[in-house]
């Protein structure tokens, strides 16, 4: 009997309901049963045994059981599912003391229909997820009475249409549209299902019932204009951590292992396989595409309340995205800046953005198989130091203004398979830094050759400059006499030109970050 509620419901609903380890089950240990259990999986395999089989599949029996054991027991319990826990010796979870009513109700609502969302059952890439159960709930009813005579919340749950929905709607930084108040406590009950998820691979009930509360948290802060910070985890392959390190911290995050908790983003991409190769010391490394480590950070979070007809060709609010983006060139462009010549490189396989309102795992990825130039690579613990100090700093000390050089840097150096396109790549970077108008070819190699050169070697560092510069152009305008040998070559002094440079600008020659033209950087440099 054990074995047919196991494949159906999973050891985590199964461990829960018989009141027994849900890990020994899941590792092939049968627990010594009591007759209280026997007697709930008899009675587990009666419902199983009228549930199934379905006419439309595996998914609609799962959502049958998901629903059951979310009802309303036959003794008065909270749930189907507390009743059968009761009867095999447990106790029911209990929402914290320290709660509002309003939130409190939202927690004994997520406890309730907990059970549900542990089921795995047997229907194809199915999410358990019992949003019938809980529209349904008299709790449900009391959440959305409370809602509306909330000063705050009731603001997006305006109702003025014949069809009863919703006046307003709520806009964040990833979605927008109508929130039904049916609905709401559903959507916060799976994001704090999801936000639970991240932590632990097997949440509690408590665990969920205050990431639920969580999340109504932050919708509040975010509608009432309150400035809050929500969690993004960023995959990045590429590197590998020296084998004593666990993490590495930055000001803005935190950079470790992939651990079990990222399966639930990983496991909503295609991302699949990894890049192996050997090394000096006789080390097998192979790095996966799905990403080897992940950055914990935050970013700001916003939700605007609007009038349904203003919907239409609103603007998202961007800065988040951008504030994402910066901290992940940070990383990229620290790790490289730690050594030029060997050019250890690190790319984002995957990202997700915490948003309470999403109804789904919302993750971006990228076909990382197709970024040619990552390749497997452990840190010493000399780089891993040093890793930190230089992505710090260029955290700290960048400039807008020299944005195109950055990324033009990151392109060239992880994701061009031409050289051809690296070297064009590489000369904008230059002249992101320290280009001008006028005479633009002396003056960027006049002035590159200044940062990067010794005194006496300055006019011969410039000429070989200017041979780039040249091969670039050549390139650009068509010129058929172009060698490939030549262009691979040009490509290679190119970038790594543009490293040096970088790496100047965020180390001793800070001043010119001063200047946000970069003609004036320039003419710095150039003592004009």
């Amino acid at each position: 009997m054990l074995d047919e509620v196991l494949a159906r419901l999973g050891p985590g609903a199964t461990g829960y309901l018989l009141n027994c380890s849900a890990s020994e089950l899941e590792h092939g240990k049968s627990p010594t049963l009591t007759p209280q259990q026997r007697g709930a999986l008899e009675f587990m395999n009666a419902l199983e045994d009228e549930f199934a089989p379905s006419p439309f599949g595996e998914g609609a029996v799962d959502s049958r059981w998901t629903a059951t054991l979310a009802s309303p027991g036959c003794h008065g319990i909270n749930s189907l599912a507390n009743e059968v826990r009761l009867h095999c010796g447990g106790e029911l979870p209990k929402a914290p003391t320290t709660f509002s009513e309003l939130e409190r109700t939202l927690a004994q609502l997520a406890l309730r229909v907990y059970p549900a969302l542990l089921v795995k059952g047997k229907g194809t890439e199915r999410k358990s997820r019992p949003s019938f159960s809980v529209y349904n709930h008299d709790l449900n009813g009391i959440f959305q009475s409370m809602i509306l005579n909330d000063t705050m919340l009731s603001e997006a749950f305006l109702h003025s249409r014949n069809d009863g929905s919703d006046q307003k709607c709520m806009v964040t930084p990833s979605m927008g549209g109508r929130r039904q108040l049916m609905s709401f406590a559903d959507t916060l009950i799976w994001a704090g299902w999801k936000l639970a998820k991240a932590h632990n691979k097997a949440p509690s009930a408590e665990q969920l019932a205050e990431a639920a509360v969580s999340s109504l948290r932050v919708l509040r802060k975010a509608i009432s204009g309150e400035g809050v910070q929500v969690p993004v985890r960023i995959g990045l392959a590429g590197a590998l951590l020296p084998a004593g390190t666990a993490n590495l911290d930055f000001p803005w995050g935190k950079l470790r292992r992939v651990d079990e908790t990222d399966q639930i983003f990983i496991g909503a991409t295609p991302l699949k396989g990894s890049l192996a190769r050997g090394s000096e010391d006789g080390e097998g490394l192979a790095i996966a595409y799905s990403g080897d480590l992940v950055l914990e950070t935050t970013c700001s979070y916003t939700v605007n309340v609007v009038d349904s007809e203003q919907m239409q060709g609103i603007e998202f609010n961007r800065d988040p995205q951008q504030e994402i983006q910066r901290k992940f060139e940070s990383i990229a462009l620290g790790i490289l800046l730690t050594s030029p010549e060997a050019r250890p490189v690190v790319v984002r396989a995957w990202q997700s953005v915490f948003d309470p309102l999403d109804d789904g795992i919302s993750v971006s990825w990228s076909e990382v198989d197709r970024n040619w130039q990552i390749s497997p690579r452990r840190l010493t613990e000399e780089e891993a130091f040093s890793w930190q100090l230089w992505s710090a700093r260029v955290q700290e000390f960048r400039i807008p203004e020299i944005g195109i050089a950055i990324r033009r840097a990151l392109a060239a150096t992880a994701h061009r398979e031409a050289p051809e396109d690296a070297l064009i790549d590489a000369v904008i970077g230059w002249e992101n830094l320290v280009g001008t108008r006028a005479n633009i070819v002396s003056s960027v190699t006049g002035a590159l050759a200044r940062l990067l050169s010794e005194q006496g070697d300055v006019e011969m560092a410039k000429r070989k400059l200017g041979n780039v510069y040249d091969a670039r152009s050549r390139l650009v305008h068509g010129d058929p006499k172009t060698e490939e040998d030549g262009v691979r070559k040009s490509s290679i002094d190119a970038v790594m030109t543009l490293l040096r440079a970088l790496r100047k600008f965020f180390d001793t020659d800070r001043h010119l970050l001063d200047y946000s033209k970069s003609s004036d950087r320039a003419r710095i440099l150039l003592n004009e």
